[in-house]
């Protein structure tokens, strides 16, 4: 057999399916998270993968020890229900992922959810590395779901499925105290990264259990935490959060453009590495610097003396903690909470999945700024009008507690200055930000709002058309 690389053998086509499949609702999950916010995630693309795991993914693809990919027979492609669904996808989309990976050292394996259940609420799938201490069982760092697209599509279905089936992953995901997870259908792979809803001690308060601090992460494996990071171990169901989805077909040829079994692969190359929940990234293909002499990048862990031309570096974690131990009510210890401030990381309202090609644009206040970034497209799931509309999620934090927080903060307004297509403000010691409506958040009175290290940054009108 002629050799491949393994993002050639990922991106072989599925064999065809046939469906009977009649239109319905998801089960309803008992006492799921509470998800306020929802939003598109473009950086999960191939544009931003692939540089980071370009040696990897390009490895010849061992045939010799794993044989020729998998044929089904025509009537195990017969789709009626999710376990028909989950009876088809094991073979042709798990299987060939697992074989990639199991070229690794120390190899993740994608496996049934059962393998790393410890509770009741147990999700479709999990991708497991190490047995638990004390266990039979493994840790899950990568719970996921699989639906029927009749049934679930993202941007597509109306609130109510979205309310249940993006409940239910953040659930999981919560449980087993990681910030990835997924859903998958016969249509599409959703990556998801899970991110914690930080309330002012002011505005938490009278919250039903609820800490009158913030908490810094939430974490399952102590061994996997980031540089620095806080331990706080607090019940995770009692936490509030909001998800990035991203959107990847399950099937698709254009090389540009990430495939089902890629992104499963590349999930699972993120789960290497910090796995901590907080409420917010640095991006995933940016470096941090390490003892102020190397730097060291945020995803895969590689290490340099020197950026090359065209990295970016992100200290979004260096930030948070230096602005924690600047605030006069910061406390941590190993059992305890940590006040860390509130960051405007997204827009308070939902505005679903659209198809197209969203952009991702750079927005902190990092060491440089570096082109835009924009995700590969994603063709329309459906040419109707739902497909096209914005989709509202539940919107639970009220307005009048965000007005109050902005009330309480020295406010600035913030002059921008057009640059091409873009617009600027000054950040710190004058160096110029990219203006990122996913860090900005629209108050009442129309003006636009973003913390930033002591005082609110204030935009009275928004200069993009929306």
């Amino acid at each position: 057999m002629a050799p491949k690389t393994i993002r050639a053998v990922l991106r072989e086509p599925l064999p065809e399916t046939w469906y009977s499949v009649n239109p319905g609702t998801n089960t309803v999950m008992d006492n799921p998270v509470r998800v306020l916010t929802c939003h598109d995630w473009p950086e999960f693309s191939h544009k931003n993968l692939y540089p980071i795991f370009k040696e990897e993914i390009l490895e010849e693809y061992d045939f010799g020890k794993h044989g020729p990919l998998f044929t089904p027979l025509s009537r195990s492609r017969y789709i009626v229900d999710e376990a028909t669904l989950e009876d088809y996808i094991r073979p042709v989309v798990f299987h060939p992922v697992n074989c990639a990976l199991d070229q690794e050292n120390d190899p993740p394996f994608f496996g049934r959810g059962s393998i790393a259940s410890f509770d009741a609420k147990r999700p479709d799938s999990a991708l497991v590395f190490q047995v638990v201490p004390g266990d039979t069982r493994y840790a899950n760092r990568l719970p996921g779901e699989t639906k029927l697209s009749t049934k679930f599509t993202y941007g597509v279905s109306n609130e109510a499925e979205h309310e249940k089936v993006l409940g239910q992953a953040a659930t999981y995901m919560a449980l087993a105290k990681t910030r990835y997870g997924f859903i998958i259908t016969d249509a599409f792979v959703y990556p998801l990264r899970l991110r914690l809803v930080q309330i002012s001690s002011g505005l938490a308060s009278g919250r039903s259990l609820r800490q009158t601090g913030n908490p810094a992460i939430l974490i399952s494996d102590t061994s996997v935490m980031s540089e620095g990071s806080m331990f706080v171990d607090e019940n995770p169901l009692d936490q509030e959060y909001e998800l990035d989805v991203g959107t990847v077909r399950l099937s698709e040829d254009r090389k540009a453009t990430l495939c089902g079994k890629e992104a499963l692969w590349y999930l699972a190359q993120l789960s290497k590495g910090p796995t901590d929940i907080r409420s917010r990234y640095p991006l995933l293909n940016s470096w941090r610097r390490k003892d102020g002499r190397r730097y060291i990048h945020n995803t895969s862990g590689e290490e340099k003396s020197k950026l090359s031309d065209g990295d970016v570096v992100d200290e979004t974690e260096q930030e948070d903690r230096r602005e924690a131990s600047e605030s006069p009510t910061t406390a941590t210890s190993q059992t305890g909470t940590a006040d860390v401030p509130v960051f405007s990381q997204a827009s308070s309202t939902f505005e679903g999945f659209i198809p197209g090609e969203p952009e991702y644009v750079e927005d902190s206040d990092g060491e440089s700024l570096q082109g835009t970034e924009t995700s590969s497209a994603v063709a329309e799931p459906s040419s109707t009008a739902a497909a096209r509309a914005p989709t509202r999620y539940s919107e639970r934090l009220r307005g009048k507690e965000k007005e109050k927080e902005k009330q309480e903060l020295p406010h600035e307004t913030v002059r921008l200055r057009k640059e091409g297509k873009d617009y600027l403000y000054p950040g710190e010691q004058g160096k110029m930000i990219r203006l990122d409506e996913k860090k900005w958040t629209q108050g009442v009175d129309g003006k636009w709002y973003r913390k930033s290290k002591g005082k609110m940054l204030v935009i009275d009108k928004w200069p993009y058309k929306r």
